[in-house]
């Protein structure tokens, strides 16, 4: 009995300390992710929302195989949203692939950002795409 009581005060203390909460931490000078509109060069009436940073624009692109996201270090938030934060994709390049996750909410999942000037080049097997037109039709060569 005396077991159980301590492993449920440890518990309990782990939870109110925010235990394992420092894996969505924001960095000590978080990138600040300006937000813009994309539009389809393909089909101008096609328009989505882009992530900006450092010269490159990201697109929503899909989520990883399996149900697992292997997030990166946190890099920063979408402009106006400090929940709405930014990770570099663990074992892909970050000036090629960005993750984004909402850390407030309950049951959301992490999306995969793509940077545009990618298109046309092989994606990575653990990457499953939402299916936007953008990315599935191949630029003219």
């Amino acid at each position: 009995m005396k077991h159980l009581q301590t492993a449920a005060l440890l518990l309990t203390a782990l939870c109110l300390t925010g235990c394992g909460s420092d894996r969505y931490a924001l960095p000590e000078n978080p990138v600040i992710f300006e937000e813009g509109t994309f539009v389809n060069p393909d089909d101008p009436e096609d328009t989505c929302g882009t992530r900006e940073w450092d010269g490159r624009t990201y697109l929503m692109f899909g989520i990883e195989k399996g149900m697992k996201t292997h997030f990166g270090p946190c890099l920063g938030y979408v402009e106006g949203d400090e929940n709405e934060r930014i990770f570099a994709a663990e074992g892909l390049p970050e000036e090629e692939y960005l993750i984004e996750y909402y850390v407030a909410g309950e049951m959301i999942q992490a999306v995969y950002l793509r940077c545009i000037d990618t298109r046309g080049d092989p994606v990575p097997e653990q990457l499953e795409s939402y299916g936007y037109p953008f990315w599935e039709n191949q630029p003219d060569a």
